[in-house]
Formats: structure tokens, sequence, C-alpha cells
């Protein structure tokens, strides 16, 4: 009896210490898995920072909000919006002004609004700037979809979802699913160094592609099948390319090749999948291929119930945005009004921006919103329907329906004359920018 007292008194001194040294020591590994990162892309990836180099050494912020159009795909990082904003405010305004661009590609208007408070804590801008929406038909990461229409994510999936927030936990996550697939690969050491080789032009032909190099993309990207037909990322963004250029048979044989070949699935490998299903002219095919793909997860995820509703409920959703369009404008709505109730509560100005072109009619929505809450709207929508009575749109646009470096320069003039309009700026307000949309100088 008294051994066993004492054997529960050391067990208990045991936890007491033990415990908090391991919170304490998770902690530290997770601050500095934050740091390393920070760390690491500083020094590999330097462009990352420049804008938040010059964001600390200036006091009048603009930050730029968005995805892929706000990043600059389609061209080099010089020639987006936010890049020839700033050329424009530097050119034309006495006074320095400080553009953030924060376009992440594939974002969200959810997305945007989960990020919205961090940003404004991290830039601290007097103006933000936001033009969202268009991917909110395919990437369902975190959307208001499951907000608005009552899904009840599993018991799993809450947990997963709380703890991918967490540094440790993406590493032991994907460091088990490295162990899993290194388990089921056969590979000899030359076919090692074949993939190693594969993978490195993967991201290369990604880049090329998102600056508008079509074709010298196309290359890169099949040189990386040729040496390993498995990579998966490479089918994905030939799929990316064919279905740019409307060569849509291509790019449902190159995304199955990719479909085929991923071992393991997750929430985002699904995503970046049905961004892949072209709409085309009607929703008809693209409702049979989400089927066949749907099919295809249920076969293969049959005694994995949790794994088979995760990756099934994504396609649901997909294929009830495809059903009635609507349901991707509530979304935006409700995403957009809550961005302006936080932007209001902070003390920022905010300026909504329609797309250039409206292909999944969301500019009834950018109107509504800006109306009803007193938001300034920039339209850019109809300056590009003014072009067309000019000559040729498509000067303005690559195959992809992203801007050129002059559909962009638009945007960025269109975007300089509200602000020096409405007085927005410090400095130099009568400054002006002689301009004609749609025509060049001579």
């Amino acid at each position: 009896m008294v051994a066993s007292i004492k054997m529960k008194r050391i067990l208990r001194k045991i936890l007491y210490i033990s415990l908090p040294s391991i919170f304490v020591f998770l902690l530290i590994l997770e601050l500095c898995l934050r740091v390393g990162g920070w760390a690491y892309l500083r020094q590999h990836h330097p462009e990352t920072y420049e804008e938040i180099k010059v964001f600390e050494q200036n006091k009048f912020t603009i930050l730029c909000l968005g995805d892929s159009f706000t990043f600059g795909a389609g061209t080099s990082p010089e020639n987006s919006y936010p890049r020839q904003l700033a050329r424009l405010l530097k050119k034309n305004i006495n006074k320095d002004i400080n553009v953030i661009n924060v376009g992440r590609l594939g974002n969200t208007s959810s997305l945007l609004l989960n990020n919205f408070k961090k940003d404004i804590a991290k830039y601290n801008p007097d103006i933000v700037i936001v033009m969202i929406g268009l991917n909110n038909f395919w990437n369902l990461e975190d959307s208001s979809y499951f907000i608005l229409y009552k899904d009840k994510a599993g018991y799993f999936e809450k947990i997963n979802n709380v703890l991918s927030h967490l540094r440790i936990y993406k590493l032991i996550k994907i460091g088990c699913l490295n162990y899993i697939n290194s388990k089921k690969s056969d590979l000899n050491k030359m076919r090692a160094k074949i993939s190693e080789e594969s993978s490195r032009l993967s991201p290369l032909g990604a880049e090329l592609f998102l600056k508008g190099r079509y074709d010298l993309a196309e290359e890169t990207l099949q040189q990386a099948v040729v040496l390993d037909k498995n990579n998966y990322a490479s089918h994905l963004w030939l799929a990316h390319i064919y279905n740019a250029r409307s060569e849509f048979k291509k790019g449902r044989e190159e995304l199955w090749k990719a479909i085929e070949t991923i071992n393991e699935w997750d929430n985002n490998l699904v995503y970046d999948v049905i961004c892949r299903v072209p709409i085309k002219k009607n929703s008809a095919t693209a409702k049979i291929e989400l089927g066949k793909i749907k099919s295809y997860f249920e076969t293969k995820y049959s005694k994995d119930s949790e794994k088979k509703k995760s990756l099934v409920k994504i396609i649901d959703a997909r294929l009830a945005l495809l059903e009635d369009e609507r349901i991707l404008q509530r979304i935006l709505e409700y995403d957009l009004q809550e961005i302006i109730k936080i932007a209001k509560r902070q003390g920022v100005t905010l300026i909504l921006q329609t797309y250039p072109h409206d292909g999944l009619s969301l500019y009834d929505i950018f109107q509504k919103v800006s109306a009803r809450f007193n938001i300034l709207l920039i339209d850019n929508f109809m300056v590009f329907k003014k072009i067309e009575k000019y000559g040729d749109i498509g000067a303005f646009f690559m195959p992809d329906k992203h801007c050129s470096d002059k559909g962009y320069r638009i945007i960025a003039e269109n975007i300089y004359r509200v602000l020096i309009e409405h007085k927005f700026l410090p400095g130099d307000e009568e400054g002006r920018l002689e301009m004609e949309h749609g025509k060049e100088k001579q």
C-alpha cells in the first residue's frame, strides 16, 4: 500500500514536470519552424519580401488584396497592376506612396475574409483595394458555402481544420505522407534521379505559364512528364495550358493522367483537379466530368468512409455551384459584406474592384454590395467593355483570360484616376495622367 502511494506520487511529479516541458518544447519548435520558414523564404525568394521592405520605409500604404489578377498572372511581377500603379503614383505624386501586392494564387473571397484582419494588422494600410471572387467556383477551402448551407464537417475534419494552422502538425502530416509514399514506391536509384529532375522542371513550367510564356511552359512541362510520367503536377499544369487554349480534349487527357497518378488524396489536390475541369459554353460536360471524378473517389476509398466523405463533399459542393449560380453569388455577397464590416471597424478605407470580364456573373454583386454599404467601386468591367469599341480586346488578355501587360496597365490607370478624383492621396492632388483607354499612344 505504501509502495503504491509512493508510485502514484512519483508519477504525479513526472506528469507535472513532463507535461509543461512537452508544451514548452512544442511551443519553441512551432516558433522555430515559423522563423525558419520566414528566413528560408527571405534568403531563397527575396522577391516575396520586396513589398514588405518598401512597406517598412513608408507611412501611407495602399494594400492590394486579391487573387491571380492582383498577383499578376499572365505577365512578369513588374507588370502586375499594383507595380504599375506604384510607378504611376511615383511619377505623378509628390509624396512617396507604398503599394503592397498581396495577390494570392487561387485566393477566394472566403480566404481573403479569413485573412483580412491579419493583413490589416501586418501592413496597417490607409487604403485597401479588393478584387476577389473568381476562384470561388473551384477553391472551396474554408469556403463560406459550408457556413451558408449549414454543412456539418465530420469530427476528424474539424480537428484537422484546427490543427492545420500549426506548423508542427503540417510537418508531421507531410512526414507521414512521405513515409507512406516511400513504402509504396519501388523506384530504383536511377529512376529516383530522373524523378528529381522532373520535379525541378515542374515548378519552372508553372512559373513560365503564370508569366504568360505558354509555349515555353508547355515545352518545359512536357520534358518533365517524359522524364517521369508520374509527375502529376506537370500533368495538371499541362491541362491548364490546353484548357486556356480551348484544346479541351488534350486538357481532359492530361487531367486524367494526373488523377490516375496520385496515390494519396487530400482536399488541396481535389481543388487543383476541379480547377482543371472546364465549363466551356455550358455546364453539362463539366457535370459529367465531375461525376466521373466523384465515382473514382468512391471506388478508390470504398473502405475509408471518412476520406471518401471528405473528398466527395467537395465534388458535391462544386456540382451544387454548377446547378445554381446564385449560390456562387451569395457566397461572394456574404464575404464582401463581412470584409466591409471589418474594414469599417478597423477604420480602413476600402475600395472594391470589378474584374475586367464577368465570366461568372459576379458583376451585379459588386454593384449591389458597393451601393448598399456606400463603398467606392472601380468598374474595370465597363472600362474594358468600352475598349472593345476601339479595336481588338484580345491584346489586353492572355488565352486563359488573365490580363496581359496592357490589361494590367488599364486596371492601374483606372485605380489611379479614381484615387486622384476622390482625393484619397497625400501630396499633389492636382496631378493628372493623360490616357486614352483602348488606344496606343503613337
